[in-house]
């Protein structure tokens, strides 16, 4: 799945730049293929998330999230960014 994480990647930067979200809802689409793949790819179930928190949609991002924690909880980003985004939507954790 790494190719298709690059791709991905490049369609979030894309979308950065270009503040055009059909980049991200691409980047999404490809992000759910790579787990099609490979269900135990935590950094595809983490930036599927993320999309999921660009167009402010917390609730959705967060299995996504908890996903990515339970392939790799050694990753400390993962909980920050759990974190954080909780507290951006008034829960605590």
């Amino acid at each position: 799945p790494d190719p298709l994480y690059s791709l991905d990647m490049s369609f979030i930067l894309i979308g950065w730049d270009e503040n055009d979200n059909d980049y991200y809802d691409r980047a999404a689409r490809h992000f759910d293929s790579a787990l099609a793949l490979d269900p135990q790819y935590d950094r595809a179930a983490f930036m599927r998330g993320m999309m999921e928190v660009v167009h402010f949609r917390l609730k959705e991002a967060e299995p996504y999230l908890q996903k990515a924690i339970a392939l790799n909880p050694q990753n400390p980003y993962y909980h920050l960014s759990l974190r954080h985004f909780a507290w951006a939507h008034g829960q605590s954790r």
